[in-house]
This record gives structure tokens, C-alpha cells and sequence, in this order.
């Protein structure tokens, strides 16, 4: 609502949206199919983890950490050593939780640019990210492109896929089903999760599903390679922010 007084009411001719934590990236999406006006997602980055006693640390550590503590397993210096370097910058936490997994979700919906999710908080590849949607926002606008040219059942079939290769986030469901009511779609998700659910492969088991980090999908291709791996599941002709297909990106 905040977005439609501040687009709606100066009647922008596209919208560049930064997506960052839990609930920017399905409130983007949200307003992006509701107003209908040409719009990238451009997504903000993870934390840079830390090490602590020689072992890579983040905040999924920190969780876990808190639970042992409590239960006597893990003392008080050690949780307090982990909080100190688990974060080592601005960005969302490391696990595959609501953030991580919805900004997967964008770039499956087809509403990010390629290559752009998970992403380290303020890398290059974050900064050029931003610096090419702000080029092809502009193209956007001239071609007409608009949300809901790209956010069709198919491209909604295409992210609940792709969730359930990562074992993401519970929210993305409720997420998902509040974006296609806003792009005037009838569409069940959460019927295309329990379709898709014994058909769709766990690809990937980064925290708090297992034992990976979010590093380890981003240098393994990320949500793009995702894509590809789940190729015969998806519907590969759905149009993305890019203007072509995603099986042209």
C-alpha cells in the first residue's frame, strides 16, 4: 500500500524495486502485479559470514547455538563468540529461510534479472546487477513489458518448483498465492506445491535443511543453475523481465 501512493500517485512509468529481507521481495511482487507497470526486482544480498575457532560461522550457527545453550550443550563464551563473528556485514541471513528462498523465487518467477539470486550483500555482482536492471528497466518501459505478461500460471508453476528444490521456505507458499491474487490470477498454489512436491528433486541442502551455505549454491550457479537442472519439469517459455524466454536466458 505504501508503494501504490508513492508509484500510483506520481503515475511512475516503471518501477525498480530493491528486494531485500523476508517480507520486501513478496511485497514487490505483490505491488508489481496489482499496479501492472513495467518492474525489475533487483535483489539485495546475503550476510558475509565470519569464522569463529576456525570453523565458518553465520547466524544459522547463532540459532542453533542459542538452542544448545539453553539445553546445556554449548556454554555462554562459546554463543557469545559466535554472535561477535557470525555477521561480518549488512545483507540477510545465510540460511535457505524466507529471504534466500523467495529471492530464488523472483528470479524463478522471471521478474529478476538472470544470474541474480543469492548474491553476497554489496558485491560487484550485486552492484552490476543493479546497474544493468537500471539499463533494461528503461528498455521495459519502451517494449511495454509488464508483470503480468511474465507472472503467468506457468512462471508460478515454474517457482513453486523451484522452492521445492531448495527445501525453502514454508512462507513462499502464502507468498505466492498473495502475488498471484494480486496479478488477477485464479490460481491455486498451494495445490501446485502438493502436484509438484513428489516429483520435484531436492537439489540442494543449505541450512538449516543440511549442511551446505548459502555460498556454496551461489559459486554453484545459484537459481540459474537450479533452473537448468529442473529444465524437464518447468515450462521453459515463460517470458522474463529480459524480454526472452527462460530457456533463451
Amino acid at each position: 500500500n505504501d508503494m501504490e501512493i508513492a508509484v500510483e500517485g506520481a503515475q511512475l512509468d516503471g518501477m525498480i524495486c530493491l528486494s531485500s529481507c523476508d517480507k520486501t521481495p513478496p511485497a514487490h511482487l505483490m505491488a508489481a502485479g496489482r499496479f501492472n507497470i513495467p518492474t525489475i526486482l533487483v535483489i539485495g544480498g546475503y550476510q558475509p559470514a565470519g569464522t569463529y575457532r576456525g570453523k565458518h560461522v553465520d547466524i544459522e550457527d547463532v540459532f542453533l547455538g542459542s538452542v544448545q545453550a539453553a539445553y546445556g550443550k554449548l556454554s555462554r563464551e562459546e554463543v557469545i563468540g559466535m554472535c561477535n563473528n557470525a555477521i561480518r556485514g549488512p545483507g540477510v541471513c545465510q540460511g535457505m529461510a524466507t529471504a534466500n528462498s523467495m529471492h530464488v523465487v523472483c528470479e524463478a518467477l522471471g521478474m529478476a534479472l538472470p544470474g541474480s539470486a543469492p548474491v553476497l550483500a554489496n558485491s560487484p555482482t550485486m552492484i552490476e546487477n543493479a546497474k544493468r536492471s537500471a539499463r533494461r528497466i528503461v528498455e521495459m518501459v519502451w517494449e511495454d513489458l509488464k508483470p503480468r505478461d511474465i507472472m503467468k500460471p506457468e512462471a508460478f508453476r515454474n517457482a513453486v518448483a523451484c522452492v521445492l528444490s531448495v527445501s525453502g521456505s514454508i512462507n513462499c507458499i502464502k507468498h505466492l498465492q498473495a502475488t498471484a491474487v494480486e496479478a488477477g490470477l485464479n490460481l491455486d498454489v498451494f495445490g501446485l506445491f502438493n502436484e509438484l512436491g513428489t516429483r520435484v528433486p531436492v537439489l540442494s541442502a543449505v541450512r538449516p535443511n543440511g549442511e551446505a551455505t548459502i555460498e556454496d549454491i551461489d559459486a554453484a550457479g545459484g537459481a540459474r543453475a537450479l533452473l537448468k537442472q529442473l529444465e524437464p519439469l518447468l515450462s521453459t517459455d515463460s517470458l522474463t523481465v529480459t524480454g526472452r524466454t527462460l530457456k533463451d536466458n
